[in-house]
């Protein structure tokens, strides 16, 4: 019996609507080179408290038919959904990264050290989120944006700013959106960056970002500020930059980074912001020699090195490839 190609196998990704989240679940499934069905599930009023007795009143609507060959999701509420899938039919493969509860629920899993997971067979650890960076796309998206952002307007070396937001642990409100614009800036006169691009996310808040660019605005560089419509510059502007300043709210954002070889100064660790346990994959990037302390960097000669592409996605689809062929031919 031959396993068929996974061109040809039905994948779903499960969506909570969180980029993050999405970009965890997406980066795999290409990774596996699959074709993907997104399946968009936005939880009810009530759904936190449902989702424990009766998920189906959790969400507004649960796919019931026509399940996938495999299913893949990220994050605490959706791994439940998951489960469930597996329940309505056990021939789904079912992917959790982040996995709520113990691996032998799912048929593989993907845990991130920095949360300190047990072992299983089935599960696989990685100090970076997988994401859906890759050599190819910040090359082909690079050349797209370098035309868009010529160097005649925007001189290099670039500063790409990926700004995250507030959180349950994390503030960023006005007076720390200045106060990161600040010291953004002073990066950029210390270090001799001529251009800036500047990426929100979701998170960052409106106000917040008219304050970043009423900053970026005074300063006399060249900066670009994207406004959150499509095209979405995020993998050309990894492409162009020279280094990469992030904030510590977000491990998606600083493992994109990470997985584009650029330097990365962090903000955010030591202006005391509660990272809990982020702290564990800032310090391995350090270590390597891929991380510095945006305030640290504000006192150093020189900034970290360019370094290889460091990147989890390819040694997770051989994990979860392994698993799938053994259950597909026994």
């Amino acid at each position: 019996m031959n396993m068929p190609p996974l061109s040809n196998l039905k994948v779903w990704v499960l969506s909570d609507g969180k980029a993050g989240h999405d970009a965890q679940s997406l980066g795999i499934a290409e990774a596996l080179g699959a074709k993907v069905e997104i399946i968009p599930l936005k939880m009810s009023k009530w759904g936190k408290f449902w989702e424990y007795f009766c998920l189906k009143k959790a969400y507004l609507s649960l796919p019931c038919t026509d399940f996938p060959d495999i299913s893949i999701a990220t994050g605490y509420h959706l791994s439940l959904v998951n489960r469930w899938i597996k329940a309505q039919n056990p021939n789904t493969f079912t992917v959790q990264i982040l996995p709520r509860g113990s691996s032998k629920h799912y048929d593989a899993t993907i845990s991130l050290a920095h949360d300190s997971p047990k072992p299983f067979k089935n599960n696989i650890i990685v100090p970076l989120a997988p994401n859906r960076i890759t050599p190819q796309k910040l090359e082909s998206e690079g050349k797209k944006w370098a035309k868009k952002l010529p160097k005649k307007t925007y001189p290099s070396p670039h500063l790409a700013v990926l700004v995250g937001g507030s959180n349950k642990h994390i503030n960023f409100n006005e007076e720390e959106a200045e106060i990161f614009a600040e010291k953004t800036l002073k990066i950029a006169k210390k270090h001799h960056f001529k251009s800036i691009f500047i990426t929100p996310s979701r998170r960052t808040g409106k106000t917040q970002e008219n304050t970043l660019k009423s900053a970026f605005k005074s300063s006399n560089l060249p900066y670009f500020f994207w406004d959150g419509k499509a095209p979405n510059p995020y993998p050309g502007i990894l492409h162009l930059a020279d280094a990469v300043i992030a904030t510590a709210d977000s491990v998606s954002m600083v493992s994109e980074a990470a997985t584009s070889g650029k330097p990365i100064l962090l903000y955010g660790r030591s202006e005391g912001w509660k990272i809990g346990k982020f702290s564990t994959l800032y310090d391995f990037l350090e270590k390597k020699g891929y991380l510095m302390d945006l305030q640290k960097a504000l006192i150093s000669k020189k900034l970290p090195e360019k370094a290889l592409p460091l990147t989890v996605n390819k040694k997770i689809s051989g994990f979860i490839l392994s698993i799938y062929t053994k259950k597909t031919l026994s």
